[in-house]
Parts: C-alpha cells; structure tokens; sequence
C-alpha cells in the first residue's frame, strides 16, 4: 500500500500596526508619551507610571530615534529640561535597557562627552532635550524630572 505524506502547512504571521493613543508623538515604529510639567516624577516613579501606561521608559537606542524625539518635543518641555530614560546600571555588569535587560554599548554616540563615569551613585540615565538627547548618567532619587514613555507600534 503507498504511503501518502500529508500536505505540508504554512503558518504566516502578519504584523499589525497599533495607533498611537491621542497625546501620544507618533514615529513609524513608536508612540511617545512626554510627561507633563505636573507629573514630573523620581526615575522609579517615572518607570512605574510608563508600565502602567503598558510602555516603557523611553530606550533612546539610535541616532535616528533620538533626532526625531528632539524635533518632536511638546512645548512644555524646553530645552533646558531633563528627562529620565530607560538606561540603568547593574553594579559592575554595566549599563542595561530596561525593557529586555539587553546590555548598552557605551561606545555609541548617544552618550553624552564624559558619560557614562561610572559613579557609584549615579545608575539611572536621563538626557537633555537641548543637547540632542545624549544620555547621562544621574541619581535616581530625589530628582523629579520629565520622563518619556514608548510603546513599539508593530503588534505580531
């Protein structure tokens, strides 16, 4: 009796793309939320109330990215003001994304001059929307500053 093989299935997984909410800056490959002057908060605050926003603090990750945050700042924020991202030191590990514990490359420019210097203290990362989003390192509390929460737009 022949044997039959049967027919081979093929799964596709198509992305979908998710609106940004209203209030939201709208990239093609994010959403952005840009805490008000009212809300600014300490780093943790900050992370929790992205979380509960179901985002993240923002990970600033390129160049591209960062040139679009900095043209597309609302107007509360100046370019004198700090904002809190989703960088943070891991003891002597180095320095990590929040969202997927993937290790920084501090070589990358988006580092300010000097930064990261690796003070024991200083194991969160912000920037300054004047100084085109190059990331320092800083104290995590006792700071109440602006934050950035992102949501990838791309749904599987």
């Amino acid at each position: 009796m022949p044997t039959t093989t049967p027919p081979k299935t093929t799964t596709t997984t198509t992305s979908k793309s998710r609106d940004c909410k209203d209030g939201w800056i709208e990239s093609p490959e994010k959403c952005y939320y840009v805490s008000t002057r009212s809300e600014r908060a300490e780093w943790a605050t900050a992370v929790r109330r992205c979380e509960l926003m179901g985002a993240d603090l923002v990970e600033i990750k390129t160049d591209k990215e960062a040139q679009f945050i900095q043209r597309k700042p609302p107007s509360h924020v100046l370019p004198s003001d700090f904002v809190y991202t989703g960088r943070a030191m891991k003891g002597s590990h180095g320095w990590y994304f929040l969202s997927n514990s993937e290790l920084v490359d501090t070589s990358v420019r988006s580092w300010a001059p000097g930064e990261p210097d690796y003070s024991e203290q200083q194991i969160c990362g912000y920037t300054k929307t004047g100084e085109g989003f190059r990331i320092h390192d800083c104290v995590c509390i006792g700071y109440n500053l602006h934050y950035i929460c992102e949501i990838r737009r791309l749904e599987a």
